[in-house]
């Protein structure tokens, strides 16, 4: 996908195992060489988070489609060091 052919175009990612989310971002951290934290975080943060973002239909609407384990962040060196 280096080559030029790829743009604006998806493809489904998958591999001979299951990853969580931690273990994808442990992947991305050593594949960087830097240190990324996944940093769970609460209903609430999480509400407030996409409040930023949209009027308070839009979070609920959001917030009722979100998958059933918990919102998370992440936090790293991965671009400057600002937090995600």
């Amino acid at each position: 996908m280096t080559e030029p052919g790829h743009e604006s175009k998806a493809y489904p990612l998958s591999g001979p195992e299951s990853v969580t989310q931690r273990g994808q971002v442990e992947c991305v951290s050593e594949a960087i060489g830097r240190k990324v934290v996944l940093e769970e975080t609460t209903a609430e943060e999480y509400r407030d988070a996409l409040g930023r973002w949209g009027d308070a239909e839009v979070v609920d609407s959001l917030v009722r489609r979100a998958p059933p384990s918990r919102p998370a962040r992440l936090r790293g060196d991965l671009w400057n060091g600002n937090v995600l």
